[in-house]
């Protein structure tokens, strides 16, 4: 009767030493739920298709007004690791991808480019004006203005449960 020898030791990512068929994938998804950080693998050379993912990644992240810092704490990684998607320097994991979409509150085909990122504008037209006219004050001065406004809605919402 034939029998099979068992396959020698290899070293795995975890630095242990297991059979082959022990071993987890890089890629796979039980691989990327085990480690905490959840950092994509990094690439040689830059994709086109990655670098306009990253791009419109950074675009949504900035439209929202989100910071790396603030996004990277919400997925649970390293800004660097954010930084490297934004860059296309890092392949995107399916996983990563439904975590971007729920933070950045887009559907992973908008931010896949698969389909239009849909803007929320205000339908009064001189509203929109005044926002547009609030975006070229400096940073400082726009601080002042969303802090008025800000006070101005917290004062309606008590008025208004009372």
């Amino acid at each position: 009767m034939w029998q099979m020898s068992a396959p020698p030791f290899e070293r795995c990512v975890a630095t242990e030493w297991r059979r082959p068929w022990q071993v987890t994938c890089l890629s796979s998804p039980a691989f990327f739920a085990q480690r905490s950080s959840a950092v994509p693998r990094r690439r040689r050379s830059v994709d086109p298709i990655e670098a306009a993912i990253g791009s419109r990644l950074r675009e949504i992240r900035k439209s929202r007004g989100i910071t790396q810092v603030e996004l990277a704490e919400q997925l649970g990684v390293n800004q660097s690791v954010l930084s490297e998607c934004e860059r296309g320097d890092v392949r995107l994991h399916g996983a990563l991808v439904v975590r971007l979409a729920k933070a950045l509150k887009v559907s992973a085909d908008e931010l896949l480019g698969l389909s239009r990122v849909e803007e929320k504008r205000p339908r009064n037209g001189r509203l929109l004006r005044r926002l547009q006219r609030i975006e070229t004050l400096p940073r400082s001065k726009q601080r002042v203005v969303l802090e008025m406004v800000d006070a101005f809605l917290e004062r309606h919402d008590r008025t208004a449960c009372t």
